[in-house]
This record gives C-alpha cells, sequence and structure tokens, in this order.
C-alpha cells in the first residue's frame, strides 16, 4: 500500500515537472516567430537601401535580431494580432499593420547585419552602403548593435545566366592517340583512291578495246552497203535540234512586234484575214501571249468585232494552253503577216511623207507651221487614222475646215505636185536642224526667280512687273501662288493651312497689308480660332519688320501651295482669268 502511494507521488510530481518545462518552449517558440518577421522587416528595408547603390548579385545580407523577452508585451501583440486577424475586420492582417509593426520594433533589443560584397565593388560604394545602412537601419553601436562588412568574391549574374564549362585538357596520351587515329585515316584513303585508280584504268582500256572492235564492224558493214547508200544522204549526219518552245515564242513575238511598228497597215490586214478564214484561236493566244492591255496597243486599228469575238473565246475557254501552243499561234500569226507584207510590201512603205512621221511632235509643228493647205491635205493622204487624228489636233478649227474641203475636192494628184511639197518640206527641215532653238519656261523661270528673291522684295518685284508687263505678270501669278491671291484659295484649304502652321507666324502676317486676304483667312477659320487671332492682333503693340511680316506670308503662301498641290487642285482653276491683282503695292509690309 505504501509503494502505491509512493508511485502516486512521484508521477504527480512528473506531471507538474513537464507542464512547467513546456511553459518555456512555447514561450521561446513564440518569441522565435517574432524574431522571424521582424528579421524579415530589417532585411526588406535593409536590401531597398542596398539596392539603391548596388546590383543584387553584387552582396549577400543576413540579419539577426534579438527581442525583449517580456511576456505581458507579447500577450498584448498576440491578442492585436489575432483581433486583426478575425474575419470582416478593416485593415491590414498580421504584422503588416502599421500599429503591430510599431509594437514589434519596440521589442527589438539588438540588431546584428553581415553584409558580403563582392570584390568588383569599390570602396567608395562599399563605404556608401555602410552609412545608408546605418543610417536607414538605426544601428547604434553603443546598444550592442553591430554591423560587419566583409569582402569576398560572389558570383555575377552573367555567371549565372551562362555558366561556362571548360573542357578537360588532352594528356599526351590522348593527343597521340589522336595522331595515330590521323595518320590511319590517312593511309586507309591513300589507300582507297589507289585502289579506285587502278580499277578506272582497267574499265578505260577495256572499253577502248570494245570501241575498237565495233568500229571496225561498223566500218566493215558499211563499205558493203555503200552502194545501195550511194546518193543518199546518210539520216545520221542530220542533228534534230528541239528549241525550247519559250525561246520560240519569244522570237515570235519580237517578229510580229517588229512587223507592227514598221507595217501596220500590212499587219492589220494580214490578222484580220486570218481571223475571217476562221482561225480566231491563233489571234486570241498570240494577243494573250503579248497581254491583252499591250496587244490593244499594238493593233489598236484591229475592228470591234474581232476584239468582241476574241473576248467571248476566253471566256468559254475551260482549259489553259500550253506553251507549245502559244509558240505554236504566234509563230503562225508571224508567218502571215510576213507573208502579207511581202505581198503589199511595196505599196506600205511607198510613203513619200514619211519623214514628217519620224519627227518629234515639236519639230513636227515647227515643220508644218505656216504651210498651206493642199501640202497639209497631200501628207494627210499618205497617213493612217492615228497620225491624221495626231496632225489634226495640231490644228485650228479654221485649218481643220480648209484641209477637210481641200481632201474632198481632190481627184487626181500629179506626182510633180507631191514631189515639190516634198522638196519644199525637206528644205525646211534642213534649215531648222541647222539653226536649232531653244524651248525654255518662261514663267517657270520667273516664278523661280521671284521665290529666290528675299521675302521683303519679292512682292515689290512683282509689283513692277505688274506696271511694266501685266500679260506677263498675269502668267506668272497663274503659275506660282502670291500671297494677295489667297483670296481665292478654298476656306477649307486655309483651315487645314492654319492648323499645319504655328500661330504665330498667321498673327505676324495678319499683322499689316492686305486686309482683303486678312478677312478671307478670319473667315475661314473657326469662329473661336478667329476671335483669339484678333485678340492678338489687337493687343499686340510691338511694331513688325517688313522682313519679318514678308517671311510669314511667305511661309502661308508655301503651305497652302503645297497642299493645293497634294490635292490636285491648280491655279488656273482657281484664278479668274480677268481678275487684276489688287493691294499689291502694300507690299510686304
Amino acid at each position: 500500500m505504501r509503494h502505491i502511494n509512493l508511485q502516486k507521488k512521484i508521477r504527480g510530481l512528473l506531471s507538474w515537472l513537464t507542464i512547467f518545462l513546456m511553459v518555456p518552449v512555447i514561450t521561446w517558440a513564440q518569441f522565435r516567430e517574432e524574431i522571424g518577421s521582424l528579421e524579415a522587416k530589417y532585411e526588406a528595408r535593409a536590401r531597398a537601401v542596398l539596392n539603391t547603390v548596388l546590383k543584387p548579385y553584387e552582396y549577400s545580407l543576413v540579419v539577426a535580431v534579438d527581442i525583449d523577452r517580456d511576456e505581458a508585451r507579447l500577450k498584448e501583440i498576440e491578442d492585436e494580432y489575432e483581433k486583426n486577424s478575425l474575419p470582416g475586420m478593416p485593415g491590414v492582417a498580421g504584422f503588416d499593420s502599421p500599429a503591430l509593426s510599431n509594437q514589434l520594433y519596440d521589442l527589438k533589443t539588438k540588431i546584428e547585419v553581415h553584409l558580403v560584397v563582392g570584390e568588383t565593388v569599390s570602396k567608395d560604394r562599399q563605404d556608401t552602403a555602410s552609412a545608408l545602412l546605418k543610417m536607414k537601419l538605426r544601428i547604434e553601436e553603443k546598444n550592442g548593435d553591430m554591423l560587419t562588412i566583409v569582402r569576398s568574391k560572389l558570383p555575377t549574374a552573367i555567371d549565372e545566366e551562362n555558366p561556362v564549362e571548360k573542357l578537360p585538357e588532352f594528356s599526351w596520351k590522348m593527343w597521340s592517340l589522336i595522331v595515330i587515329v590521323a595518320l590511319l585515316f590517312l593511309s586507309g584513303m591513300f589507300f582507297y583512291w589507289s585502289r579506285r585508280n587502278a580499277t578506272q584504268e582497267k574499265h578505260s582500256e577495256s572499253h577502248t578495246e570494245n570501241n575498237k572492235t565495233v568500229d571496225a564492224a561498223n566500218s566493215a558493214a558499211d563499205n558493203e552497203s555503200s552502194a545501195e547508200t550511194a546518193g543518199e544522204p546518210k539520216a545520221s549526219a542530220y542533228i534534230d535540234i528541239q528549241l525550247d518552245p519559250s525561246e520560240l515564242l519569244y522570237e515570235s513575238k519580237q517578229q510580229i512586234l517588229s512587223l507592227a511598228t514598221q507595217y501596220p497597215q500590212a499587219t492589220i490586214q494580214a490578222l484580220t484575214e486570218h481571223f475571217q478564214k476562221g482561225e480566231e484561236q491563233d489571234i486570241l493566244l498570240m494577243c494573250e501571249s503579248f497581254g491583252f492591255e499591250v496587244a490593244k496597243k499594238i493593233f489598236s486599228d484591229l475592228s470591234p468585232r474581232i476584239w468582241g469575238k476574241l473576248g467571248f473565246l476566253l471566256v468559254q475557254r475551260k482549259e489553259v494552253p500550253k506553251t507549245s501552243a502559244y509558240s505554236t499561234a504566234v509563230n503562225s500569226c508571224s508567218r502571215i503577216i510576213l507573208k502579207k507584207f511581202l505581198e503589199i510590201g511595196q505599196e506600205d512603205t511607198k510613203n513619200p511623207f514619211g519623214f514628217v512621221w519620224k519627227l518629234t511632235a515639236d519639230d513636227r509643228m515647227k515643220l508644218l507651221e505656216g504651210e498651206s493647205t493642199s501640202s497639209i491635205a497631200l501628207i494627210c493622204l499618205y497617213s493612217d487614222k492615228s497620225q491624221m487624228a495626231e496632225l489634226f489636233d495640231s490644228l485650228t478649227s479654221q485649218q481643220q475646215e480648209a484641209v477637210t474641203m481641200h481632201i474632198v475636192r481632190l481627184e487626181k494628184v500629179a506626182d510633180s505636185m507631191i514631189k515639190t511639197a516634198v522638196e519644199a518640206l525637206t528644205k525646211k527641215l534642213r534649215l531648222i536642224k541647222e539653226n536649232p532653238e531653244m524651248l525654255t519656261n518662261g514663267v517657270a523661270v520667273a516664278a523661280d526667280l521671284l521665290k529666290a528673291l528675299p521675302a521683303e522684295k519679292e512682292l515689290v518685284f512683282f509689283d513692277k512687273m505688274l506696271q511694266d508687263n501685266p500679260t506677263q505678270a498675269e502668267k506668272v501669278r497663274r503659275f506660282t501662288l502670291m500671297y494677295p491671291d489667297m483670296i481665292f484659295v478654298p476656306s477649307d484649304v486655309i483651315a487645314d493651312v492654319v492648323s499645319l502652321l504655328d500661330l504665330n507666324v498667321i498673327v505676324m502676317a495678319l499683322r499689316k497689308g492686305h486686309d482683303n486676304v486678312r478677312a478671307h483667312i478670319l473667315a475661314s477659320l473657326p469662329p473661336k480660332k478667329a476671335m483669339m487671332i484678333e485678340k492678338d492682333l489687337k493687343y499686340i503693340e510691338a511694331k513688325p519688320t517688313d522682313k519679318q511680316l514678308a517671311e510669314a506670308k511667305r511661309a502661308i503662301v508655301k503651305e497652302t501651295s503645297a497642299l493645293l498641290s497634294a490635292r490636285g487642285m491648280e491655279l488656273e482653276t482657281l484664278i479668274p482669268i480677268e481678275t487684276k491683282i489688287r493691294d499689291v503695292s502694300q507690299g510686304a509690309a
């Protein structure tokens, strides 16, 4: 009985001892959690400071914090932590709450910071980082705080991203093995080449002997059959060369193009007759090989009925022809055109006035300038439809009527009359060639000259031109835009020009002179912008110089001309012919 009571007392004592020992352990575990949270906060603050001076791979950081082990204060922090963690409580949960963070910082008694700096970091940067850490973390050595800085070799970011693996160095045994293997490979290649050359020589010798035998047999057979084949060409004497169809097609197209250019009448007549014979497919393939846009220019005199039939055949086609079909069709058309030329070639080329159409348009106009109606009528007799149309375009309506009536009255033309006209034109052409004239665009040159002058002299110079020679001045103003003619520019163009230019330039240009232009520009603008410009014009007191005014006006004219050109608007359609330039005497002033 006594033994049992002793056991109960021992068990009770052990229970109390266990409870007594567990309380510090639990408390120490809670202290450890608070220490970890406080160390994380200090480390975050330290890294935020260091990243302003050092790169992340240039340092390594460890922070150790010791706190006050006051259980009552810890209990208060725990209660506050659990209260903030309840669902629906406002604010930040956990130790991120400012109130809990401040209480946590108050528990700190000592802090130790260990900083490892890379060897590549300079001494100045290290000292700066040390000073910033002490200031940011409030390290005070008198309170037991400590900052330890150690320099060491740290891996860089490049080393971590692209680690370089060095190959092991070969020993002398490995190098010996490599040399032996290379020599064995070379000897094997040499042996293979020698065997192959020997085999090829044997094959060549046997092939030569076989050829000799075959040649001997063939010569004997030829000698035996020479009597039968005498007087007949050998089939093997001819070599059948098969040209590429695309090459034949190209050559035939070039031939047709040459014939159609030099002898259009023979070409059109030959193609028309070929079409009437039912060879529409040949003409369709020929036009298709040139391309219909080009073919319509080359064979423009073909009747609309033929072009309509070709279009119908093209729509009804089900299969795409081969190149050989195109080559055959073009070659056939080339032959019939050449045949027709040989038949009527002399008539087609017998044109005593052919030299007239070898001239340029300007030279031809010079040659025919002042010629009589009879001479022009004779030239028309020897011209085709397109040439006659071109010639009539250069004549006045009275000349066109006179030439037409003269041609209608012609019944017979004497050969002497034709020779006289040809000789007269030839003599006149020789004189033109001996005394050439250079055509210049005087209006364009004068406009360029005006723009080359200083801005303040441009309108003054043009005013003098207007007084001395108003006709030429009218040509110039219709070729290049002048500032007084801004009144004829559409309002939408002026609004766009004002939006593109600086507002100060607009105000400067409107300050003096050309009141009608100023009124037109302001009327073309939105009301608010026009009101703002009017206020600037009213309240600016500084007097501008003539150069400033002229340069601002030239800037407006330049931008307006560019915008008109971009929109395809011409001055000849904007400025009326009868309009006179007014207010020019005010100039750029």
